[in-house]
């Protein structure tokens, strides 16, 4: 999902000029592809990888924290 159509929907900002993508948005705070059940953290959001492969994202779920 684009990160901008992401913001919008769920009425957050978000800052960052170098990703375009949520999937994008993981990837630059985790350094690294994570895994299925992983959890990562951005300002007051937990993403939670449900489905990917070792080269994408595919589904996470997202929680206000």
């Amino acid at each position: 999902m684009k990160l901008g159509e992401f913001a919008e929907r769920f009425g957050l900002t978000i800052d960052e000029k170098d990703v375009s993508t949520v999937s994008g948005l993981i990837l630059k705070y985790a350094d690294r592809i994570p895994k299925i059940g992983e959890e990562i953290k951005y300002k007051n959001l937990k993403f939670t990888i449900l489905e990917g492969t070792r080269r994408k994202i595919s589904k996470v779920k997202v929680k206000k924290i």
